[in-house]
């Protein structure tokens, strides 16, 4: 749900250089409508509040899937499986702060960078160019978000408490604040190319192709692209996150 919030947000506006023209037939089809309310959507959205868009999605992402991901953690660290809420939820206030950083970055970063690709002309962007500045956007996100993970990561095999977690990261170093940047990098930075780049180009296409069925609507095939896609991202971006 969340990551058609965000593609919903970058399929309608951030594809385009400038706001979608008025669409010109007379009597538009349902999908038309859709596309038409999509884009009167996003123009109604300033860049501060897509951004606050990002970060409340990236706080519910980690609320609800926290638990997920410190067995994920576990099981790349050889660490028992747990149960224990209080062990599930430890880093939760760093992976509520990494996630949302991270996800207000990047989409704001990637509408950003697409502007710059454009360079003031008034044209869609191309299946390379959508991919291209998602990519972009999440790769220079993970220099920010990277130490923030690592506080988090910490904290779970450790358990010690934020501020204690972050004393002892800075007190290593660059070395030490720093480490794991490259990887982390690398899997936001395919992250957000699936998210925000290749979600919205597999709707599409799920629309020409299959009109008939997942493309009928707009929203039956943006679950068929997430669905299709996630895989897809996730399988590329685990050994980097490794």
């Amino acid at each position: 749900i969340l990551a058609q919030v965000w593609s919903f947000r970058h399929s309608s506006s951030s594809s385009r250089c400038q706001q979608e023209q008025q669409l010109a037939a007379a009597t538009p089809t349902p999908s038309e409508k859709a596309s038409e309310a999509s884009a009167n959507m996003s123009k109604n959205l300033s860049e501060s509040e897509n951004a606050v868009l990002g970060a409340v999605g990236g706080f519910l992402d980690v609320t609800l899937l926290q638990a997920t991901n410190y067995w994920k953690n576990a099981s790349q660290q050889g660490l028992p499986f747990e149960t224990n809420p209080r062990v599930l939820y430890r880093g939760y206030s760093a992976n509520c702060l990494n996630n949302s950083t991270s996800v207000m970055l990047q989409f704001v970063g990637t509408g950003l960078v697409q502007k710059a690709i454009c360079l003031g002309e008034d044209r869609d962007l191309t299946k390379a160019e959508q991919l291209a500045a998602a990519f972009s956007s999440g790769y220079l996100s993970g220099f920010i978000c990277g130490p923030i993970e690592l506080a988090m990561i910490q904290q779970q095999r450790k358990g010690t408490s934020l501020p204690a977690t972050a004393s002892n990261l800075i007190a290593g170093g660059p070395s030490v604040v720093t480490r794991g940047t490259f990887g982390i990098c690398m899997r936001e930075g395919l992250y957000c190319a699936g998210v925000l780049g290749l979600t919205p180009v597999l709707r599409k296409t799920i629309q020409e192709k299959f009109p008939d069925s997942w493309g009928r609507t707009e929203d039956s095939a943006r679950v068929a692209a997430a669905v299709s896609g996630g895989p897809i991202i996730s399988l590329l971006s685990h050994p980097f996150d490794t």
